[in-house]
């Protein structure tokens, strides 16, 4: 079983390399008080300092080893154009971005099969999560498949949410 958890609550408004807010912060440990009963034996984390900061926390409830992964980073134009959402990027940035975010996650699931890992979180963000779901589910790229599903493979990941699947 693979799972999927998104970081802990930040700072509404805030855009790019932002850190958890209080109640992220309590969102997170609530998180590592549980995450005993899910059995995993290691973490992959997005870099970006909010899903960082909710990994660390969680390692302080379970001594597991620790990948940061630059591929589980949330759509790349966002961080680099401070949008808050991929909808107010150009038609163009969004294809970009969302094929850049498929890429990525196509590429971090190959290699999850290929090393046959098993009873792994992944720590990221809820635009990564619907991009794995969405490469799991459809496989190939689709811009507007991709569009038309990403905001129904978001409901339900709320911060510090697990989805559990099967790779």
């Amino acid at each position: 079983m693979i799972y999927l958890i998104r970081h802990g609550e930040t700072t509404k408004g805030q855009k790019g390399n932002v850190p958890l807010n209080e109640n992220g912060i309590m969102q997170a440990h609530a998180l590592g008080k549980d995450f005993a009963r899910l059995g995993a034996s290691q973490i992959y984390s997005s870099d970006v300092l909010r899903a960082r900061q909710t990994t660390e926390i969680v390692l302080g409830y379970a001594n597991l080893p620790v990948t940061y992964d630059e591929r589980l980073r949330e759509f790349s134009g966002l961080l680099q154009r401070g949008a808050a959402d991929l909808d107010m990027l150009s038609q163009e940035d969004r294809l970009a971005s969302s094929r850049d975010a498929y890429e990525r996650a196509k590429s971090f699931i190959a290699e999850l099969r290929d090393n046959n890992v098993d009873n792994a979180a992944v720590m990221t963000h809820r635009g990564m999560i619907s991009t794995i779901l969405y490469v799991l589910r459809f496989g190939e790229f689709d811009f507007e498949k991709f569009e038309a599903n990403r905001k129904e493979f978001k409901k339900g990941a709320g911060n510090c949410s697990i989805t559990e699947i099967k790779l």
